[in-house]
C-alpha cells in the first residue's frame, strides 16, 4: 500500500499560514471599510468617485442586471452559431434548435430579469415612501 506523509510537504505550512493571514487581513479590511465607507453619514460627504464606491458596497447599484444582459446576448449568439452545425444533418433539426433554443434562452433570462426588475421597483417604491 502506498502511503505519503503530507505533514512534511513544504508548501502546506505556507498555505496554512497564508490562509490565516488572509482571514486576519479580511477581517481588518472589513472593519475599516465598514467604519469609513459604509456609514450612513458618509453618503452625503463623499465626492463622486467615493459615492460610486459607497453605492457599490451598499448594494445600491446592482451589477447583476448587466451580467445577465451580457450572458443573454452571449448565450443567444452561441445558440445561433451552433445551430448551423445541424444544417448538414437535418434542416428540421437546425430550425428546431435555432428557434427553440433562442426561445428557451429568452424565457429563462426573462424570468431572471423579472426578479431583478421586481427588486429595482420595490427599492424605488421604498425610496419614494421614505421621502
Amino acid at each position: 500500500m502506498y502511503y505519503q506523509n503530507y505533514n512534511n510537504y513544504g508548501g502546506n505550512s505556507f498555505a496554512q499560514g497564508w490562509m490565516i493571514a488572509s482571514l486576519i487581513l479580511a477581517i481588518v479590511g472589513g472593519i475599516v471599510t465598514l467604519l469609513f465607507f459604509l456609514k450612513k453619514s458618509g453618503k452625503e460627504k463623499n465626492n463622486k468617485k467615493l459615492k460610486l464606491l459607497y453605492n457599490f458596497l451598499n448594494f445600491d447599484f446592482l451589477t447583476l442586471e448587466y451580467i445577465v444582459k451580457f450572458l443573454y446576448v452571449t448565450v443567444t449568439i452561441y445558440i445561433v452559431l451552433s445551430s448551423f452545425s445541424y444544417i448538414s444533418y437535418s434542416f428540421v433539426y437546425f430550425l428546431m434548435y435555432l428557434i427553440l433554443g433562442v426561445l428557451f434562452a429568452r424565457i429563462i433570462f426573462e424570468l431572471i430579469m423579472l426578479a431583478i426588475k421586481i427588486c429595482n421597483n420595490t427599492t424605488e417604491i421604498n425610496q419614494k415612501l421614505k421621502k
